[in-house]
């Protein structure tokens, strides 16, 4: 059985006027020195819209191909795992770290930067999953092996803290998660009250799943135990 975890957030149109905002403003840094210098209006009006069309192909191509790549991911993830809820996050500045004290496959995470990542949440437990059409298991928990998942902070890089998931495993370490606006992918990362929200669904998948495994444990050794004591009696 599936589970549902895309959660409210949406798009965030505040990422977009941001890009304008910053486009206009390059395009105004640019001509001002033209204007200075006794330039036609006509042309430092061309010299601004030139800018202003870089920038916006530059950080179209970019967007599209970060998109591209995490559509990819998240494709191949449920292609894998069918039962599984892929949600987009960004394993924070110390996640390799973390990885590190898990003994998990870290080699596609960069140890100073964030790193895109599709997280996969099962009734079985949770899986972390890099790359792109060809996605690497990074690591896999079960629930079993999660202590907590407390709503936290992370750094992406440059000093900028983002609400974020901690998931906290029985060994101690913490792997602190940012999740994308969009479970689907999204420049902009989800509000403090989004993260909250899906840290308290995923704990509680936790708190119930990992008492039905620990049930079903003790069921098989008990069945164990019972058929050895037929086999002797047998015998």
């Amino acid at each position: 059985m599936g589970v549902a975890l895309r959660g409210r957030w949406g798009p965030g149109p505040v990422a977009g006027v941001g890009v304008a905002l910053g486009v206009a403003v390059l395009a105004v840094v640019a001509a001002v020195p033209l204007l200075g210098q006794g330039t036609p209006l006509a042309v430092v009006a061309g010299a601004a819209l030139l800018v202003a069309a870089v920038v916006v192909v530059s950080v179209a191509a970019t967007l599209a191909r970060t998109e591209a790549r995490t559509a990819a991911r998240h494709a191949a993830v449920r292609t894998r795992r069918r039962k599984a809820e892929v949600v987009e996050v960004r394993g924070a500045v110390g996640l390799w770290d973390a990885l590190a004290g898990e003994n998990a496959r870290r080699a596609t995470v960069h140890p100073r930067r964030a790193t895109a990542l599709s997280l996969a949440v099962s009734s079985e437990g949770l899986e972390l999953w890099s790359g792109a059409a060809e996605p690497v298991l990074v690591h896999s928990l079960r629930w079993p092996g999660v202590e907590e998942i407390v709503a936290g902070s992370g750094v992406l890089g440059r000093g900028r803290m983002r609400p974020a998931v901690v998931v906290v495993t029985r060994s101690g370490n913490r792997l602190v998660l940012v999740p994308a606006r969009r479970a689907t992918g999204a420049v902009r990362t989800a509000s403090e009250g989004d993260v909250r929200a899906l840290a308290e669904r995923l704990d509680g998948m936790r708190a119930s799943l990992a008492r039905v495994d620990v049930e079903r444990a003790r069921e098989t050794r008990r069945s164990g135990r019972e058929a050895g004591r037929r086999r002797r009696a047998g015998g």
